[in-house]
């Protein structure tokens, strides 16, 4: 985890998500989109994870705390600031450990918890080609009409 820190700041215009998912992936921020400007914005995250072979999987932190669970390793913990809006930080097995803005006051509250999750290998094993529809037990490819079991 490499910190970067956000550059806008308000509801529904701060960019602490795209700071906290540059700052997972050590990207620079001009790499990584803004996505709360997208119309939907898990789906945008989720397109732009998936070139890195990650899917956003987020977790309600009142069902983890009902578990007594945390996620482990780095993530992402969204919630309320102390400026009384909804904000992102990155954690590590349940704890913050980078605020992306200036003040790094952390959270006031937490909501939920979002983790990336590798997604299995999507690419053709007869041709290579990234081009397949799959399920968790098979794939066919759309270019070559290669069909494999995925078990």
């Amino acid at each position: 985890m490499k910190p970067v820190y956000q550059t806008e700041f308000g509801e529904q215009r701060g960019n602490c998500l795209q700071a906290c998912v540059a700052s997972v992936l050590e990207l620079p921020l001009e790499n990584v989109p803004h996505f709360c400007l997208e119309e939907n914005w898990v789906m945008a995250l989720a397109s732009f994870l998936s070139r890195f072979g990650l899917a956003p999987l987020i977790f309600d932190f009142d069902a983890c705390q009902a578990d007594d669970w945390k996620p482990t390793g780095f993530h992402l913990i969204g919630g309320k600031s102390p400026r009384g809006i909804l904000h992102s930080v990155v954690g590590y097995n349940g704890e913050i450990v980078h605020d992306p803005h200036p003040a790094s006051d952390g959270l006031r509250t937490i909501e939920d918890y979002l983790v990336f999750v590798a997604t299995l290998d999507r690419r053709c094993p007869e041709c290579g080609d990234e081009r397949v529809m799959t399920t968790v037990v098979q794939g066919v490819c759309n270019v070559c009409g290669y069909a494999w079991d995925r078990t």
